[in-house]
Order: structure tokens, then C-alpha cells, then sequence
């Protein structure tokens, strides 16, 4: 059992009770920080990218072209600054079909899976109450990329998507929104593009937001960009590749993760809200596989960590930093 108190307010939790004592009258809806914007806009920069290098692919077999993807991320122990320490092995799946009439253009359709399971240990602060166990994450999105010549695309990412722990209700855990901007071709070696978002949150305001895209070639062997980072991760960042030879590749890269989800009916707080972010920057080597697909293995530690835990509404009970956190994984991707 746990005591955190928040000026007026004395929470007690464990996983069966709830009870709260003094809350105050009228509680000042949090507002948003200014590197939590970057975390909008730099996901939607990353999800831009991903359509962008997706239709970069030549066709393979026609123009309808499907791609299936996985990966499995072990996120090692990390002590929590309130007490306690955690843990998470997270499994990742997701599956596109698109149609392209030429290189340069693509309307698509995804469905992607995620699995996140938690495990909380101590006897004291936020991981003693257990807030959440496996959080399950179902989104769908439709990207669609078009050329129009000299060098200009646009870029269209509708998105829909349910964060719930198990036993929460999903009808309360949906959140979306749509990723919007145009790209120019400055040169063979240089893309960038500007553009906007808007994207829902559970219980939290809606943010509207910047998008910059950036494809940039430094050396024949070395580019950066904006994008997906390692791994199939659901985050966005960006990622340094450096091409061996025309299989491998060693790879940097770090990430902005914000995991906004709605909790179980039957947990410490009913149908409250918890929230998962960090900064991941890992290493890695990919191996791809002719134009077929790729492998790719990578290791890392996530920092800037922090846990929080909401009420129904969105009104915060705790929150607590944590420790730098290890993690490993692979994963993979397959066209056809």
C-alpha cells in the first residue's frame, strides 16, 4: 500500500481499494509541456516518413503491394524513483496491403497489434499498488502518398486506434486523428517538407502540431532521417544508417514514446487513465534480405522515464520518474 500526497490530497490505493481523502473542489486541467508537443510532432514526422519510404519500394509482382511485419522488445528492470521497479516484454505485429500505380504514388490500408506486459515488484510507491498488468494496443490507419512532378508529394495518414489494459472498456479507450503535409525534393540527396497534425489523447486535451520531414543522404553509405527508428516500435525519432554493403547495415537511433492507455474496470483506479514515456536510444544491425524484407537486431536504454497514474476524467493521482532501463529485440518485415 502506498501514500502519496499531493498537497491537499492523500491518495491510498492497492489493487483492490481506492479511496481518496480531500480532494480538492475543483482540480486545473493539466497543460500540456512544450517537449510533450515534440512528442506529437515528431510521431507524425515518423508515421509521414514511413508512407513516404514505403512508397519508395519498387513494386514487387504488380502494383498491389503487401508487407507483414513483427518484432519482440524485452525492456530489462528499472527502479521506480517512488519506490519499486518494473519491467515490460512488449510484442509487436502489423500487416499493410497498398496499391501503387508507379513508384511515386500509393494509397494503403494497416492494422497493427501491439502487446505491452508489465510487471511491477516492491513493496512501496507506484509499483507496490500493481497500477496496470498487459496493455493491448489495436490501431488501423490509411496512408496515402501521391507525386504530382517537380519534385513536390503530398501526404494524407488518417488514424484510428484503442490503448485499453485488459478489462477496461474499449469504447473508452479510442483515440485519433489525422497526419496531414507535403514534401519537396530539394535533390537527389535531400528531402523536407512541412505539414500539420491532429491527434486525440484518452481524457486529455487534443493537440494540433508542426510536421517536418526530413530524408537527408549525407554520403553515398550515410543518411538520416526521420522515422520509425529501430525495431517496429510504435514511437517515433530519428535514425542514423550507415550501409556496409548491400546486405548490412549498423544503425543509431533514438525516440520519443508517449503509451497513453485506459485502465481496467476492476484495477486500483476504475476505469482511470495510465501513461508510459520515455526516450529510447539503441544501436543496432539490420540484414536485409534482396528487396524481400529485412532482419534487424538492436539494443538500448530508454531514459527520461516517467510513470502516471489518472483518474477517470484525467485528473493526475501520481506520477514518479524512472531509472534508465536496459532493452533488446529484433525484428522483422516481409514484402511480397
Amino acid at each position: 500500500m502506498s501514500n502519496i500526497n499531493h498537497g491537499e490530497e492523500t491518495l491510498f490505493f492497492n489493487r483492490k481499494t481506492v479511496r481518496a481523502q480531500k480532494l480538492p473542489k475543483h482540480s486545473e486541467p493539466r497543460r500540456f509541456r512544450t517537449w510533450e508537443y515534440l512528442i506529437f510532432g515528431l510521431f507524425a514526422s515518423g508515421l509521414a516518413l514511413s508512407a513516404q519510404e514505403s512508397a519508395g519500394d519498387a513494386p514487387l509482382g504488380g502494383s498491389w503491394v503487401s508487407r507483414l511485419s513483427g518484432a519482440y522488445i524485452h525492456q530489462g528492470k528499472s527502479d521506480v524513483d517512488a519506490g519499486g521497479d518494473f519491467r515490460v516484454n512488449s510484442f509487436i505485429s502489423r500487416a499493410s496491403i497498398g496499391y501503387r500505380p508507379d513508384y511515386s504514388k500509393e494509397v494503403s490500408f494497416s492494422v497493427g497489434y501491439k502487446r505491452d506486459e508489465y510487471d511491477f515488484g516492491g513493496v512501496s510507491g507506484i509499483s507496490a499498488a500493481q497500477p496496470w498488468d498487459n496493455i493491448d494496443t489495436l490501431g488501423i490507419a490509411a496512408p496515402t502518398r501521391w507525386a504530382f512532378g517537380n519534385g513536390w508529394s503530398m501526404l494524407a495518414i488518417p488514424m484510428l486506434r484503442v490503448m485499453a489494459e485488459e478489462g477496461a472498456d474499449w469504447g473508452d479507450s479510442v483515440s485519433g486523428g489525422s497526419v496531414a503535409g507535403v514534401s519537396y525534393r530539394l535533390s537527389d540527396r535531400l528531402t523536407i517538407g512541412p505539414g500539420f497534425g491532429l491527434l486525440t489523447q484518452i481524457e486529455d486535451s487534443v493537440s494540433v502540431f508542426p510536421v517536418i520531414i526530413v530524408d537527408w543522404k549525407i554520403t553515398d553509405r550515410l543518411s538520416l532521417e526521420t522515422g520509425r527508428g529501430l525495431g517496429a516500435s510504435q514511437g517515433p525519432g530519428l535514425l542514423l544508417s550507415y550501409e556496409v554493403n548491400p546486405s548490412w547495415s549498423l544503425l543509431a537511433g533514438g525516440r520519443l514514446e508517449r503509451l497513453r492507455f485506459r485502465l481496467s474496470r476492476q484495477g486500483p483506479v476504475p476505469n482511470g487513465v495510465g501513461e508510459d514515456r520515455g526516450a529510447p536510444l539503441s544501436i543496432g544491425a539490420r540484414y536485409n534480405w534482396k528487396r524481400r524484407g529485412a532482419v534487424t537486431f538492436f539494443a538500448g536504454v530508454d531514459v527520461a522515464g516517467e510513470l502516471r497514474v489518472e483518474s477517470a476524467s484525467g485528473r493526475e493521482l501520481t506520477s514518479s520518474d524512472y531509472d534508465p532501463a536496459p532493452f533488446l529485440g529484433f525484428s522483422a518485415n516481409l514484402r511480397f
